[in-house]
């Protein structure tokens, strides 16, 4: 863990930590953002969402002068959206964040990617975590022999034969409702729990559209593109929601669902058809984002992720509701959301293969009797 500074002119006076990618914004830190004002019309939009956020749960306090103050550490942030936090402008973290010399954080992202290694000598848990890197290059075969490809088609002939809520991929019309399903909890016999009008999901839509044709252009292909591009259109996804259906609890763990059930439908069709889908036409894409890529977060993830010593990712931190998961529908913020991404692109790392491949091999089988998620 590394101190970090970030002082500028306009009064901003903040300290932090800074381990593996992340920014922790220290208690006693002087920001000069108005973390509920008017974020200015750029991709900073979300990084004053999440100030606003922090300011409501108190981590934040407003002084006398009009500045703010950090009372409770502020953790989990990548360093550009630390930075935002701190002065409310856009610019790079990397550059703004002073080590104590006096030398920019980008100095340390420099040094960690000049000794990265492609080979991971232990799959075991314990040396899972000094993983930082997700491998360049990955091979479509594991161990065990099955290729990814293999994989795909199994996931696609078993959406198909499912007992519940079917899903046929060649059918164009039925990718957005799955997507739909899936975050409402695809196995639930009543169907979803979510109640969202054909108006916002008409906007969801349009979103994911907006969000996949993205993707296809985008010419900074890597982790950090990857990593904005899916928390923007996921709070889209919230927002579209909260407007329309006010009474509805629909969380950051309910968007990421759809997000992620559409990513993986071109992946397993990428892989498996290797032509144009029907619903997205050219999924092409896949080949250069697969290493970035989420995968689908509910109640199997989780418990995945606890056998793999996990815990601290997929329980609550409050002794009084242990042994509970911290169930995706209802209580998954953003922030534990990243910490569960992070530790299934270790995992994927130690056997060779992308996140999403690592999925379906090891954290989603074909269910015998097709239980309920959750």
């Amino acid at each position: 863990m590394t101190k970090i500074l970030l002082k500028t002119k306009s009064g901003a006076d903040a300290t932090g930590d800074y381990d593996s990618g992340k920014v922790t914004i220290k208690k006693g830190s002087i920001l000069t953002i108005d973390p509920c004002g008017n974020a200015p019309s750029s991709n900073i939009k979300q990084n004053y969402a999440i100030a606003c956020k922090y300011f409501k749960a108190k981590n934040i306090i407003k002084r006398s002068d009009g500045r703010h103050e950090v009372v409770k550490d502020i953790v989990g942030l990548s360093p550009s959206a630390a930075s935002v936090i701190v002065t409310g402008k856009a610019g790079s973290g990397w550059e703004k964040w002073k080590l104590v010399d006096g030398k920019p954080l980008n100095v340390l992202r420099q040094a960690s990617s000049s000794n990265v290694t492609s080979q991971v000598k232990s799959p075991t848990p314990a040396k899972i975590s000094k993983i930082t890197v997700p491998l360049a290059n990955t091979p479509d075969k594991s161990d065990s022999g099955i290729s990814c490809a293999e994989s795909a088609c199994d996931f696609i002939t078993y959406l198909k034969d499912r007992k519940n809520s079917r899903v046929d991929l060649e059918q164009e019309g039925q990718w957005m409702s799955g997507a739909f399903n899936a975050a409402g909890g695809s196995g639930n016999p009543y169907g979803s729990i979510i109640k969202i009008d054909d108006l916002a999901k008409k906007e969801i839509e349009a979103v994911v559209e907006k969000y996949i044709s993205a993707l296809c252009r985008e010419q900074f292909v890597g982790y950090a593109r990857f990593e904005w591009l899916f928390a923007d259109v996921a709070h889209s996804i919230e927002n579209i929601v909260s407007v329309s259906s006010p009474a509805t609890w629909f969380t950051f763990g309910r968007a990421q669902k759809i997000l992620n059930i559409i990513t993986k439908y071109c992946y397993v069709w990428r892989l498996c058809k290797l032509q144009l889908s029907p619903r997205f036409g050219d999924v092409s894409w896949i080949d250069r984002w697969k290493q970035f890529l989420h995968v689908p977060v509910d109640l199997f993830t989780m418990k995945h992720l606890a056998t793999c010593q996990y815990d601290a990712l997929v329980y609550e931190t409050r002794p009084e509701t242990r042994p509970n998961f911290v169930k995706w529908k209802w209580r998954m913020d953003e922030y534990r959301y990243l910490g569960i991404q992070d530790a299934v692109r270790k995992l994927a790392a130690s056997e060779g293969l992308d996140p999403m491949c690592y999925e379906m091999k090891f954290i989603w089988t074909r269910p015998a009797d097709d239980p309920d998620e959750e």
